[in-house]
């Protein structure tokens, strides 16, 4: 595990890992690997920034941080020890936040699906989409036409 000021790393080298590992000074930190949803929702709340965008970053941090982490991580912000940048998109000494590597890691093991795979296969054949059988015609109104 390296320490936040250079980078971190996650908890094994092995890409289906659960968690990830990092530390910040003398205070390591474990992590669950969050979910589609928690990653869409944090990074959403970019776009918004302000208090809606912190608050958001610490819902999220509060949702995947092991034990008391979440506490620690809160306090070391609070007192200054830890700058909200790097938390949040990074800092002088760091190119990534702390959210933007979890994110990051998070997604590396997340196949990008092609839009193939979305999309229910288009068999050939089959019935036209005209709305009726070839040869047949519509079938004329009972209704009298409308007066001119």
């Amino acid at each position: 595990m390296k320490e936040f000021k250079a980078a971190a790393k996650a908890a094994s080298d092995d890409e289906d890992a659960k968690v990830l590992e990092f530390k910040l000074g003398d205070e390591e930190y474990v992590v669950d690997k969050p979910g589609t949803a928690q990653i869409v929702l944090v990074l959403a709340s970019q776009e918004e920034g302000g208090s809606a965008m912190i608050s958001a970053v610490f819902r999220f941090l509060r949702g995947i941080l092991h034990d008391d982490g979440y506490k620690r991580l809160r306090n070391q912000v609070a007192d200054g020890i830890v700058p909200l940048g790097l938390l949040i998109g990074g800092d002088d000494d760091n190119e990534d936040g702390i959210v933007d590597w979890i994110i990051e890691k998070s997604s590396d093991d997340r196949p990008t699906k092609q839009p193939a795979d979305y999309l229910p296969s288009q068999g050939n054949g089959g019935q036209r989409s005209t709305g009726r059988s070839p040869g047949k015609g519509s079938k004329p109104s009972r209704s009298l036409p409308a007066a001119s």
